[in-house]
């Protein structure tokens, strides 16, 4: 995990593929992978667009929580969170 707190520090760090940060995820093998996980958002904060994105999952997960059995439920035993439609 890097954190920069200024764009021109270590620039020989990986860097970021979008202005703003991101988070990659890179796979080595074969066949490697990497992936750039860039956040926006139409208020310009890229912070404001990771809470929306953790709200969304929440809030989609509703419909499975009050179709439940009574009880503690946890993220392991309700089913994967999809788009609709």
């Amino acid at each position: 995990h890097v954190t920069r707190l200024r764009d021109d520090l270590c620039p020989d760090w990986p860097q970021p593929a979008a202005h703003g940060g991101s988070y990659r995820i890179e796979i080595t093998g074969e066949p490697s992978y990497t992936l750039d996980l860039c956040l926006s958002s139409p208020t310009g904060d890229h912070n404001h667009a990771g809470l929306v994105a953790t709200a969304a999952r929440v809030v989609n997960a509703i419909p499975a929580v009050i179709d439940a059995a009574p009880g503690i439920v946890t993220a392991r035993e309700l089913p994967p969170v999809t788009g609709k439609g």
